[in-house]
């Protein structure tokens, strides 16, 4: 995951892939409480799209065309540009929809709070099959029940800032597949003793038995992987 080169055999889709997305507002303003805040905004809508496998290799990043007027880019969050989302490297929804399900199908899915991603994508992929780095039972265990944010969670954990400015959704793929990294074994030992997994993928079919040794614990290893390629 940009701790080594990259080389053959780590091109593999292979069982894990991890998805993140970013949205940018589109539509008239409407009135939103938060955090006992009135705020005006406009409908979130998908923009671009990132998901990359168990090593951090980029296997779909796309941006996506707008069929509403954009009110809102929210680059400062979003770092999606107008350009972006009008030129010829965005597709039609329904074009990445479909790319989307084909690299998802009968895979394990990461992300952080992933369903925001799956709901922008209009699908639904098999609970079981999800591994949401939000609901992880070890992270609630360490850092107690209340949600807890992907930027958060890497600085707690890794000690570095994994979105120092505008949001990369290939950075935060890759900072939610380091975590679920960080727990895999745990986890997946934690599902499989309550029978919920129906199916588990064979550990010897994710990592390259030449690279099994090499942990996400370092804040050294988790910026390389975050920014391998950067994009």
């Amino acid at each position: 995951m940009g701790i080594l080169p990259p080389q053959p055999p780590l091109l593999d889709i292979g069982p894990y892939v991890s998805l993140d997305c970013e949205m940018v507002g589109v539509g008239p303003l409407f009135k939103s409480r938060r955090q006992n805040s009135l705020l005006f905004e406009s409908r979130s809508s998908l923009a671009r799209v990132s998901i990359v496998n168990y090593y951090g290799h980029v296997l779909l990043d796309t941006f996506v065309q707008q069929h509403e007027p954009v009110t809102d880019y929210r680059t400062a969050i979003s770092g999606v540009r107008p350009e972006d989302v009008v030129g010829p490297s965005a597709l039609p929804f329904s074009v990445v929809r479909n790319q989307v399900i084909s690299l998802l199908r009968n895979r394990i899915l990461i992300g952080h709070a992933v369903h925001n991603d799956l709901r922008s994508l209009r699908y639904s992929h098999p609970s079981e099959y999800i591994r949401d780095t939000q609901q992880c039972p070890q992270v609630k265990e360490r850092h107690g029940p209340q949600t807890i944010g992907l930027k958060t969670l890497c600085s707690v954990e890794f000690g570095i800032d994994v979105q120092p400015g505008e949001h990369s959704s290939v950075k935060d793929a890759r900072a939610a597949m380091a975590l679920f990294r960080l727990y895999r074994t745990q986890w997946e030992a934690s599902l499989a003793a309550r029978s919920y997994v129906h199916w588990s993928p064979n550990p010897t079919n994710v990592v390259d038995t030449r690279f099994s040794t090499i942990l996400v614990t370092t804040p050294l290893l988790l910026h390389r992987l975050v920014n391998a390629g950067d994009q």
